[in-house]
Formats: structure tokens, C-alpha cells, sequence
């Protein structure tokens, strides 16, 4: 499988976030273009390279963090 992903976890509730807003943007200089929108368990963009991204984000009502992964 080839593209970005990510998964969105309620860590108060322990289970995925539903209906979240996310975006794709590149940057140059200093302004940013838009590549995709989409909100979560909604439809997926592509990537049309070889690689997988995936952006792990755990989310609650106080606060979210994002790490690298492995």
C-alpha cells in the first residue's frame, strides 16, 4: 500500500475519533498549498509514489500530540 495515513485515537473514550478534519499542505517560502482534505474514517487521498506515510495522532479534550513512529 502506497500513500499517507493516519489514525485519530480519543484517548479519554480509548478508542478511534470519529469525524475529525485533516489536511495535507506543502510549503514554499512562506506560503502553504492545500494537497487534500478529508476527516477521519471519510475517504483517503493518494500518494503516487512508492513510499507509505503514516502520521500517528492521539488526541483528547486536553491537549494531542503526533510522534514519528517506527
Amino acid at each position: 500500500m502506497t500513500g499517507i495515513t493516519t489514525h485519530v485515537l480519543d484517548t479519554a473514550r480509548g478508542r478511534p475519533a470519529a469525524g475529525i478534519a485533516v489536511s495535507l499542505a506543502r510549503r514554499a517560502g512562506d506560503a502553504w498549498t492545500e494537497l487534500a482534505a478529508t476527516r477521519t474514517d471519510a475517504a483517503v487521498f493518494e500518494v503516487r509514489d512508492a513510499e507509505h506515510y503514516h502520521v500517528p495522532l492521539l488526541v483528547s479534550p486536553f491537549g494531542y500530540t503526533t510522534y514519528r513512529g517506527s
